[in-house]
């Protein structure tokens, strides 16, 4: 178990302080942030950082249906 969270805090995803004889641990990064680093770690690796690529997949496999990607691609037009 040591292991696990020296790795994670290693990799600066928790952080850890003595509380007595106690080490308490707490997230550095909120769960939103940790997702979107790991969809960011997957892309990379399956697809060398090609998110249309990615995407395509999502389609093709029918894990996300062309209208959803229709409505995201709507929501990143607003937000420029």
């Amino acid at each position: 178990m040591r292991t696990l969270l020296r790795r994670l805090e290693a990799r600066g995803y928790i952080r850890h302080r003595l509380q007595g004889k106690t080490f308490t641990y707490r997230a550095r990064v909120p769960p939103r942030g940790v997702a979107a680093l790991a969809v960011k770690q997957i892309i990379e690796h399956f697809w060398s950082g090609s998110v249309e690529q990615f995407l395509v997949g999502m389609v093709d496999e029918n894990v996300l249906p062309i209208r959803e990607i229709e409505r995201l691609a709507e929501r990143v037009r607003k937000k420029r």
